[in-house]
């Protein structure tokens, strides 16, 4: 086989080879009142977009964010996941990237 079409035959593979990308999840509390991810760097109008706002059980949450998406993507919680009417914790963010293995777990 020619380099070329070695090339092109390698060109296509990685074409069809599936997008990576960074999956927020809930796997580590059980049950979280209230939560808010937002994604950054997006190229929605503003740059940010609320991608969930409102209650999750553990696993009960797996959003993957892709980098054409955006750049970074960020979780705050109810300081006691059990009681809504608590405060918000700071944002906890994390770079989109292409791999697979990137994980933000909310905790």
């Amino acid at each position: 086989m020619g380099k070329t079409m070695m090339a092109g035959i390698l060109l296509a593979a990685l074409a069809c080879a599936p997008a990576g990308a960074t999956t927020v999840t809930s796997n580590t509390i059980d049950g979280i009142c209230n939560v808010e991810v937002v994604l950054y760097g997006s190229p929605a109008v503003g740059g940010q977009v609320a991608l969930y706002r409102g209650a999750v059980g553990r696993g009960g949450m797996s959003i993957q964010v892709f980098p054409n998406q955006g750049d970074r993507v960020c979780y705050s919680r109810a300081v006691d996941p059990h009681n809504c009417a608590s405060a918000m914790t700071p944002q906890v963010c994390a770079p989109v990237t292409p791999s697979s293995d990137d994980v933000l777990d909310i905790r």
